[in-house]
């Protein structure tokens, strides 16, 4: 009696030790491509299968070996293999591939029917799922070893066979899921980005020692073939990364890179005054500054701006000096030795930066605590997702800072205001509701997250201000420039408080019952006032 075993992997971890195993249990063995010749390479004993030919496939021969997989049956309790017609007995199917890479989402302009895309492959392991009962079906190299035992045992239990089958289906359907992302995107038809079903082709790509706490596990999947901004991080020194750590970085580079995307260029927003008169604003575009960022437990805890890392690390570091320690410190520039030196003189969690230099890795590397994370990639999500019990709420990611500018104060910004509103909204943007900023020289004084009112919030906002103006004994007598809200504000006493104080100008939503008032205030105290129209609510 003759059992037959097809081989035909992309991952050929652990086969030929599996293929041995095989071939020393009397079983035969049909293969080709890569892992027939690594077969051939370890002297193992196998037959070429032609179904698995890459061009052209004999579409006769494809067919048969369905139909074969499919007749298998395994007839005996006391001798699972022992089946007298030999012609259908492909018991063990090891197939596997990327099923991202295989897919349209890797193959830019590909067609449908391109010998690139591995539907054959996918089918007949979806084939292989519809007899899972008699077929064991191998798509994951980690399950090589129990099946074995049980082919050796000739203990073959349906829970396990059902377990190869739901993997083997989990791989294919994110090979189906990929194939419709791809197809659908950008499609003149597909008038919406979402559609009936969620099809969203995660790939595990980090386990992690545990969770937010050590109760909970918790693993990093990575989206698509291309994994994003995450693909593009790397660890060259430290500890291992945690739950913490992933959601950190991720959250801080996230931050950069949306202040770039926004503002990098020549930017600008249409405008118009109190009398209805209509101009531009034009943001002073950020090239040849340095962005920094401080973030613990996915909240913003400093920000900077200046021409080097050296500096905009400093003033990140000015604000909730409480806050710093084991937190993590993202900048969009070359760390280079003389940034590094001060950096290294408080233990941060990560320190994540486009590069190092090798004495910026040397300074740096002396504390073992300290991760340093290389991003190459820029983050530019297009989904904000909020997952529950029993679903997730998908919408687009909220990405633009504003649609119009209208001044209905006497008093219009200046372009050092104007620059600060913008670098304030960014932080605004990313700071739970309801939210309130104080930006003063570019770097942030105050910043207030998650409050329940907006009252709270600005009264937040005041303290914090107030504290850091406190901490470092500020010569003048202005704690912040300008005063940045994510949703529309009133006038109230923490706001009269700030602009006795120095915020000379305050970046809101607009459309409160109240709205004259404020304006009439801000027309009394020299005060710039610029409704949006756009709210930032985040969750």
């Amino acid at each position: 009696m003759e059992k037959k075993a097809i081989l035909f992997c992309d991952d050929n971890t652990g086969i030929v030790e599996f293929a041995q195993f095989l071939n020393k249990d009397g079983w035969t063995i049909l293969s080709n491509g890569k892992t027939a010749e690594i077969l051939k390479d370890n002297n193992i004993s196998f037959k070429i299968e032609h179904a698995f030919d890459a061009t052209p496939r004999n579409i006769q021969d494809s067919t048969l070996l369905i139909q074969k997989i499919l007749k298998t049956k395994i007839l005996g309790n006391d001798n699972p293999f022992d089946n007298p017609d030999e012609e259908n007995n492909y018991f063990i199917v090891c197939v596997n591939f990327d099923p991202l890479s295989s897919s349209f989402e890797s193959i830019p302009k590909v067609g449908i029917g391109s010998p690139a895309l591995d539907s054959f492959r996918s089918t007949v392991i979806r084939n292989c799922c519809t007899n899972f009962s008699n077929v064991l079906i191998l798509t994951d190299p980690n399950d090589y070893k129990e099946c074995i035992i049980e082919v050796r045992t000739e203990n073959m239990q349906q829970s396990f066979r059902m377990y190869l089958a739901g993997k083997a289906l989990n791989m294919i359907s994110a090979y189906d899921s990929a194939n419709a992302n791809a197809i659908l995107q950008n499609n003149p038809f597909a008038q919406s980005a979402f559609f009936t079903y969620m099809t969203m082709p995660y790939k595990k790509h980090l386990e992690l020692k545990k969770g937010s706490n050590s109760c909970q596990k918790a693993v990093v999947y990575q989206l698509g073939s291309d994994g994003g901004a995450l693909a593009g991080f790397r660890k060259i020194h430290g500890n291992d990364v945690t739950h913490k750590i992933v959601a950190d970085t991720s959250f801080a580079w996230e931050q950069i890179c949306s202040l770039y995307e926004n503002l990098k260029v020549s930017s600008a927003v249409n405008s118009e005054t109190s009398e209805g008169y209509p101009y531009t604003t034009q943001f002073t575009p950020l090239t040849g500054t340095v962005y920094s960022v401080l973030v613990k437990y996915r909240t913003v805890v400093g920000a900077g701006l200046d021409t080097n890392v050296r500096d905009s690390f400093k003033k990140t570091l000015s604000y909730d000096m409480d806050s710093n320690i084991h937190s993590t410190f993202a900048t969009s520039a070359v760390i280079d030795a003389d940034a590094a030196r001060e950096i290294a003189q408080i233990t941060f969690s990560a320190v994540m930066a486009p590069s190092f230099t090798e004495e910026a890795k040397q300074i740096l590397s002396a504390n073992p605590e300290t991760r340093l994370i290389i991003a190459t990639r820029p983050s530019s999500p297009t989904i904000d997702a909020l997952v529950m019990d029993g679903g997730v709420i998908v919408q687009d990611a909220d990405k633009k800072l504003f649609d119009k500018w209208t001044v209905p104060t006497k008093t219009r910004p200046t372009q050092k205001q104007c620059d600060e509103l913008a670098f304030g909204m960014c932080l605004a943007k990313a700071t739970k509701s309801y939210s309130g900023v104080c930006i003063k020289d570019y770097s942030v004084v105050g910043i207030a997250s998650s409050y329940s009112s907006r009252f709270k919030a600005l009264g937040s906002v005041l303290f914090e201000a107030k504290q850091t103006y406190k901490i470092h004994s500020i010569e003048d007598d202005i704690i912040a420039d300008v005063l940045v809200a994510d949703t529309e504000i009133e006038l109230c006493e923490p706001v009269k408080e700030m602009i006795e104080k120095g915020v000379k100008a305050i970046l809101q939503t607009g459309g409160h019952p109240n709205d004259k008032e404020f304006i009439d205030y801000c027309d009394e105290h020299n005060v710039a006032m610029i409704f949006t129209g756009v709210k930032h609510t985040k969750y």
